[in-house]
């Protein structure tokens, strides 16, 4: 992999990785605990519930395919395997002890990766009708957000090694969470005149 196609694809894992962290966040902010919210929103599921689902699939799809093996995709394997075997040209700025800190990270993500790549092949991607255990399917809240983090450091270190380039990845979430709270105090207001127009007539 020659000087350019490491960048394009860089650029390529920077927006999948800032898909999965914006439908996170969607996902996160349509999975509250505030009783008056989930009341409200539940006055539209018929949208708000596909909606976190849709999120929730998604990031997801997304997260897998940056792990995907495949020689041909911009995966977070096939960078760090492209930057060991060419480490002058692509990672000048990263040293031994560096790839050997990458290899740890990676190894510690190991598997919740391997759930994820289960849940896209047997449930996301199609539907598989001879799957197996089902906790091999299962990816917990909090491994989930700790994926993401792990995924925002490997490729900064990747960036970074490369072009001195650092990603902050700070804006997705915020944005995501501050529109779909605009829309939920929406619904939360339409419920509470909803509420008092009860009270009135009765």
């Amino acid at each position: 992999m020659n000087n350019s196609q490491y960048k394009q694809r860089l650029v390529e894992l920077e927006r999948l990785l800032s898909d999965v962290i914006a439908y996170f966040a969607g996902w996160e902010a349509l999975t509250s605990d505030d009783e008056e919210l989930v009341q409200a929103m539940n006055r539209y599921k018929g949208f708000f519930t596909p909606a976190r689902g849709a999120f929730q699939q998604m990031m997801m799809i997304q997260a897998a395919k940056a792990f995907d093996r495949d020689s041909r995709t911009a995966s977070f394997p096939n960078l760090i395997k492209a930057a060991r075997g060419n480490p002058t040209d692509l990672a000048p700025r990263l040293s031994d002890a560096d790839f050997e800190e990458i290899g740890h990270e990676s190894a510690e993500i190991e598997d919740v990766v391997r759930r994820l790549s289960i849940l896209r092949n047997q449930r996301l991607a199609h539907l598989d009708s001879t799957v197996g255990d089902h906790a091999d399917r299962t990816v917990r809240y909090g491994a989930f957000r700790d994926l993401i983090e792990a995924m925002k450091r490997l490729f900064n270190r990747l960036s970074s090694a490369f072009e001195g380039r650092h990603v902050a990845f700070d804006n997705l979430p915020s944005e995501a969470k501050r529109h779909i709270g605009q829309v939920q105090e929406l619904v939360r207001e339409d419920l509470r005149r909803a509420r008092q127009r009860m009270n009135q007539l009765g």
